[in-house]
């Protein structure tokens, strides 16, 4: 765990939002990409950063992301975080049996498993079979745990700053370098703060910057 993680973070990240009440908790995001709107080009991804306060009051990165529409990415997750997928379904059943508060209800969670890969026990965060929607599960999981949750949007440039000397690149590299940098930041933070449920993509520049900056650590 890095010590002081939230002034680390804080030093190029934007606040967007503290988990409470969901009313709250959805105008502060509103709020937040009405001041820095989503330009969805298709060329750039953006990097948010999930961080939560344990029981012994310390703050743990949870999540690192890259996502072209943040906004629609956070919105979903947190979604899950207060469990609206289940209220909807419920709400719009007119018979309710087992299988569906199986499926629906994030409260009911299966353990013990296999490990999950990253996690530090062997207790699965979703029943066995409900791969499709675990992230439902993990979000529902993290929201019920810890005590506070964060989410902050990183500011790639200022993160990198010093990583990469733009001047010194050639315009091929400078390109390659724009096109693939929310990835590399992405990877980069992920294994700096030891973000604890954050799993790279099996391809492309995700995978490949985190086996370069595990190899780093070495």
């Amino acid at each position: 765990m890095m010590e002081n993680l939230l002034d680390r973070i804080e030093s190029f990240s934007r606040l967007i939002c503290s988990i409470g009440n969901e009313k709250d908790t959805f105008e502060e995001i509103d709020r937040y990409f009405k001041a820095w709107p989503v330009n969805n080009n298709g060329m750039s991804g953006r990097v948010w950063i999930l961080v939560g306060k344990d029981s012994d009051n310390n703050y743990c990165s949870l999540m690192v992301a890259q996502s072209e529409d943040i906004e629609s990415e956070i919105i979903v997750d947190v979604g899950y975080m207060f469990n609206l997928e289940y209220k909807k379904q419920k709400k719009a059943a007119q018979k309710w049996d087992f299988d569906k508060e199986i499926k629906y209800n994030l409260d009911i969670i299966r353990s013990p498993q296999e490990a999950k890969i990253n996690s530090n026990d062997n207790t699965y965060l979703f029943p066995k079979g409900s791969s499709k929607i675990r992230s439902q599960y993990l979000y529902r999981y993290l929201y019920k745990k810890y005590l506070e949750l964060k989410l902050y949007e990183v500011d790639i440039d200022l993160y990198l700053h010093g990583d990469v000397t733009m001047s010194s690149l050639n315009p091929n590299l400078s390109m390659v370098y724009e096109f693939g940098k929310d990835y590399y930041a992405e990877s980069k933070l992920a294994l700096e703060t030891g973000s604890l449920f954050w799993n790279y993509y099996k391809s492309g520049v995700g995978k490949r910057s985190y086996y370069y900056f595990r190899n780093q650590q070495k």
